[in-house]
């Protein structure tokens, strides 16, 4: 099963997805463009200025996979926004937008892993302020399941920053390697 952590420090989900968690004011532009709602998760970002504009300062954006993932789409587009679509291991879509930069050592095909930087996270495209735009589809997910396609990352989020999980897991490994170490120390008295 997959597992999805949190791409940014930040820890405020300004909104979820589906219509319960999508704001009244923007619902109608949903409907609009044929979805019952919001069709992913906003994270509310921490920036230089919370007006941001291209050029400002936000949060650097990571892989939030725990089995990273292949970079298939890389849009740099002012008018609908800068992201960064990927495939993981089961051919599921995510994609993370509105950043205000993408990592420039990416390319189409490059393999991610968790905790690699994607970009700078933004404002750009139809976006209400500086936020990242967490989707996920599942392969072969129905196209008219009244979002596109995209689907509830809910069963699959486990709600820790994947830096410091990685930080985490790091010093675990540490400490077991000193332990080793201690270990084959004393048999080889």
């Amino acid at each position: 099963m997959i597992k999805i952590y949190r791409a940014i420090k930040t820890d405020v989900l300004r909104q979820g997805f589906g219509v319960a968690n999508t704001s009244p004011l923007v619902l109608p532009i949903y409907q609009s463009m044929g979805m019952l709602g919001h069709d992913g998760w906003d994270w509310q970002l921490k920036c230089k200025d919370n007006c941001v504009q291209l050029g400002g300062q936000c949060e650097p954006i990571y892989c939030d996979l725990a089995d990273g993932a292949t970079i298939t789409y890389i849009q740099k587009d002012v008018k609908n926004g800068f992201g960064v679509i990927a495939l993981d291991k089961d051919g599921d879509k995510h994609l993370w937008w509105h950043l205000d930069s993408i990592n420039p050592d990416l390319c189409v095909g490059d393999r991610v892993e968790s905790g690699d930087l994607l970009g700078i996270g933004g404002n750009t495209g139809v976006s209400t302020g500086a936020h990242l735009h967490r989707g996920y589809y599942r392969y072969n997910e129905d196209y008219n399941n009244g979002y596109h396609g995209a689907t509830d990352m809910t069963p699959y989020f486990a709600d820790i920053f994947i830096k410091d999980l990685i930080t985490n897991l790091e010093s675990q490994v540490g400490i077991l390697q000193k332990i080793i170490n201690l270990f084959l120390s004393i048999f080889k008295k």
